[in-house]
């Protein structure tokens, strides 16, 4: 087999010492994230911005077809790999971006239209040449949402007038068609196994892996944000590497530790609204964050990770077992 970065799910076998239930438990319990393959068109090249005092808005920079592989969040990796079905996914790290074409700008004029996925557009951006956010096809049609809403602030009457009033209102959007994904677009990349399992995972069938490339004694020193630390009590101090874990303390040492999965992540979409200092995310990991998903930066700066809420909430649990909170 050749040695390649990325492998379907039917090729796990063959090049890392691990089962399919083994990668299943680490999707499902431990927020392993897993990649896509996508052939697509009119993708839109977006970008996260957040303004004091207005919270988190989406800015559209271009168009560009791709066939490539993207990189899913921890919730969408479940939905494919452990309950195998289709997946929508709307905002997604392009992970190739050579693989990028077609590229145009945005000439879209955003105000005359009822309604818009993005706050702003932006045509003076060039494709990034390092991975890069992106969200599904960006298509401008009937505002079919903005007009079931007007029809309904109307005088009541049949449901004949409804339904004319709506195909009557021919107001226009700007917005994102979610990207259905099948089990079948599923890939992993090796050395994230590698990183998450350990050292001598890819070594079936010979092949070699960035980490197993690395001289005895570097090896042994290795400790990657994804392994589990034991939990220790008495008077031991577990060592917290993962930020997210970080910023759940200080929350809880702020707040209380009685708060529920739910407030914290609350308190910590308030938190990230503050461009010039945030109380929690003292670091400012965090890139962006929605009601579903918070994508920071990776330890060693070079990439992002994803966590969803499922994810977010076994991290919780994690946290309040192994600390007091005086």
């Amino acid at each position: 087999m050749r040695n390649r970065a990325y492998y379907r799910i039917d090729e796990l076998s063959e090049v890392a010492q691990i089962t399919l239930g083994d990668l299943k438990h680490a999707v499902e319990n431990e927020g392993l994230s897993l990649h896509a393959w996508i052939k697509a068109e009119n993708l839109g090249y977006v970008h996260f911005w957040t303004k004091k005092g207005v919270g988190q808005s989406v800015v559209l920079r271009g168009h560009f077809t791709y066939k490539g592989l993207i990189k899913l969040s921890a919730e969408d990796s479940f939905d494919l790999l452990v309950r195998e079905k289709k997946s929508r996914v709307k905002y997604f790290l392009i992970e190739e971006p050579w693989r990028c074409s077609n590229f145009r700008k945005p000439y879209i004029a955003l105000e005359e239209y009822s309604r818009s996925d993005f706050e702003f557009v932006q045509d003076n951006y060039l494709l990034p040449e390092e991975p890069f956010y992106a969200c599904g096809e960006v298509q401008v049609g009937k505002d079919l949402f903005g007009a079931l809403k007007r029809a309904t602030k109307k005088p009541a009457g049949t449901f004949s007038d409804f339904f004319e009033t709506v195909n009557a209102d021919d107001k226009q959007s700007v917005h994102i068609v979610q990207m259905v994904l099948e089990p079948q677009n599923l890939r992993f990349k090796l050395d994230k196994l590698t990183e998450h399992f350990g050292l001598d995972v890819g070594l079936a069938s010979g092949l070699k892996t960035a980490h197993s490339r690395l001289p005895n004694s570097l090896k042994s020193g290795l400790l990657t944000e994804d392994k589990r630390l034991p939990n220790l009590k008495g008077s031991e101090e577990r060592i917290v590497t993962n930020p997210i874990e970080q910023i759940m303390v200080r929350i809880l040492k702020d707040k209380g530790k009685n708060l529920s999965s739910d407030q914290v992540w609350r308190c910590l979409r308030v938190d990230i609204k503050n461009v010039d200092e945030r109380i929690y995310d003292t670091d400012f990991v965090i890139e962006c964050m929605d009601q579903n998903e918070i994508v920071r930066r990776s330890l060693d700066g070079e990439s992002t990770v994803s966590t969803g809420r499922r994810r977010f909430r076994n991290l919780l649990v994690e946290v309040k077992k192994n600390f007091k909170f005086y």
